[in-house]
Formats: C-alpha cells, sequence, structure tokens
C-alpha cells in the first residue's frame, strides 16, 4: 500500500494551532509554501497565516488577497518556495475532512491555475485543543487523518 505522507516542521504546525485556537467559533486559515518532492510528497517549510483583512465567518474563510501575493512573492524571490496548498480550521464544527465546498474550490483553482496537485489541509479544535485531518487534492486523492504519518 503506497501511503501518503507530508512532512512539516513541527514549528509550523504550533503556528496553525495557535491561529485556529484564535478563532474557536469561526474559520480561519491560511497558506502552505514548500514544494513536493520527486515521489511526490509535500513538504511544508513555511505556513502563512491569514492577513489583516482576512474574512472569518462561522463556515467559511477568505484570505487577505494582498498579504499572500506579497508573503508569496518574498518566499518565492527569497526562499525558492512554492505555494503549494492551504489551509483552514473547521474550528469545533466536527469535520475533520474538506467539505464538498472545500473540495470544489480546489478542483476550480487546479483548473484555472492550471495546478498539477495541490495540498489542502483541515485544522480542527478538539477538548484536547489538536488539530487534525487533511486530504490531499490533485493527481490522487489520499485521506490522511491527522496520525503520525500527516505530521511528518
Amino acid at each position: 500500500m503506497n501511503q501518503f505522507k507530508t512532512l512539516i516542521y513541527e514549528q509550523e504546525l504550533e503556528h496553525i494551532a495557535g491561529w485556529v485556537q484564535e478563532y474557536p467559533n469561526l474559520e480561519t486559515g491560511g497558506d502552505l509554501f514548500g514544494f513536493w518532492t520527486h515521489s511526490g510528497f509535500p513538504v511544508v517549510q513555511f505556513v502563512l497565516g491569514p492577513g489583516k483583512t482576512s474574512r472569518h465567518n462561522q463556515t467559511s474563510f477568505y484570505q487577505d488577497r494582498e498579504h499572500l501575493i506579497k508573503a508569496g512573492e518574498i518566499l518565492r524571490q527569497k526562499h525558492g518556495l512554492q505555494h503549494i496548498g492551504e489551509w483552514h480550521s473547521h474550528h469545533q464544527m466536527g469535520l475533520a475532512r474538506p467539505s464538498g465546498g472545500d473540495e470544489q474550490t480546489v478542483f476550480n483553482a487546479l483548473r484555472q491555475y492550471n495546478f498539477p496537485k495541490f495540498l489542502l489541509c483541515i485544522a480542527n479544535l478538539h477538548s484536547e485543543r489538536e488539530i487534525v485531518g487533511s486530504k490531499y487534492i490533485g493527481e490522487r486523492q489520499d485521506t490522511i487523518n491527522g496520525d503520525d504519518s500527516f505530521f511528518g
């Protein structure tokens, strides 16, 4: 069985957890920068959080476009990182996987921007304040349920 893995620095996961805890009843999110390995696995080296003008709603999150563009240019030019995906929270909704709307948004972006693949991670708050859940969307669709393989 070929298992899909996402590699990410622990400090970057801690950033995500902190942003999710700041919005316990609203969605929050950001973007993932890194690269894809030769075997097709994503390596997340930098996690971008929500920008100042991001919109946080109970069932949706919209990133500050200027924030994403500016950060993306710097990360690409100075560090050679690629925009490989995004993350957002489903806070305490109990939905550890992307919703149908999330999947459709990603599929539309894959077509519009001609991306070969894209990583979408979903973070949730549980009583222990842990983040769980991820799904890869692109060439394949593998589900990662927040086990150690997701965290690298």
